[in-house]
């Protein structure tokens, strides 16, 4: 409960109309979306793809978020965001809930892709047969390393900063619409399934958030879906 209500006061020392806050929202989402945004036009869908997923591409990725991390969380905990705080402390059954919670993000993602396949049979065989990422897979200690960083860096940026942050402003679902289109977004050099699949996780993951107001358990479920995807394409050489 206690956790609960420093969330609530920070929410509200955010002010709606501080514009100092608005311009610290459009920096965050300039040094996240807009750099993977701009790495993705500079090199191109065909090269992204090609270096995605690799042991480079994975290091410079971790790199690049602890380096932001050691920035941005200072400075934003001075005004008033505080990570610690928004995540609160982790509990024995978040675990069981962010399993929970990854086996309903694939029963949507599998529910609405069958619907799809039905309905577009030829389409849906092209796309369940590319496989665009040509460069060598990433090795474990990649793997292990984004798997545990990556979904706790993610998910206290997508959930913890955007939909906090932009609740006092826009609402839960104005938040949610927001943080959701931002993910979203940096994913946009993957396939069209890739896409359709991380769309439908994000809006699973956000609204349990706002539902729950837990963060642990959508962290858990990340990094088991981080962990699946990228050992899949180890075995696979994919």
């Amino acid at each position: 409960m206690s956790e609960v209500l420093i969330a609530s006061e920070q929410r509200e020392r955010a002010a709606p109309g501080d514009r100092s806050q608005l311009l610290e929202l459009c920096i965050v989402a300039m040094l996240t979306v807009g750099v993977m945004l701009g790495r993705w036009w500079w090199r191109g869908t065909t090269a992204t793809m090609a270096y995605a997923f690799t042991n480079r591409h994975l290091y410079s990725v971790l790199a690049y978020e602890v380096m932001l991390a050691a920035v941005l969380v200072p400075t934003l905990r001075r005004r008033g965001w505080d990570p610690v705080a928004i995540a609160g402390s982790p509990a024995p059954l978040d675990f069981l809930r962010g399993l929970g919670l990854l086996l309903g993000a694939y029963a949507t993602v599998g529910f609405v892709w069958i619907c799809f396949a039905k309905l577009n049979p030829h389409i849906a065989s092209v796309l369940a047969a590319d496989h665009p990422f040509t460069g060598a897979a990433a090795g474990p200690l990649a793997i292990v390393l984004v798997a545990v960083i990556n979904p706790v860096f993610e998910e206290l940026l997508w959930l913890g900063y955007f939909v906090q942050r932009l609740q006092p402003r826009l609402g839960w679902r104005g938040a949610a619409l927001v943080s959701v289109a931002l993910r979203f977004a940096v994913h946009l050099y993957q396939t069209p399934t890739a896409e359709l699949g991380i769309l439908l996780i994000a809006v699973v993951f956000t609204w349990y958030y706002i539902r729950t107001q837990r963060i642990w358990p959508v962290i858990v479920a990340h990094m088991c879906m981080d962990a699946i995807g990228l050992l899949a394409r180890l075995r696979h050489g994919y």
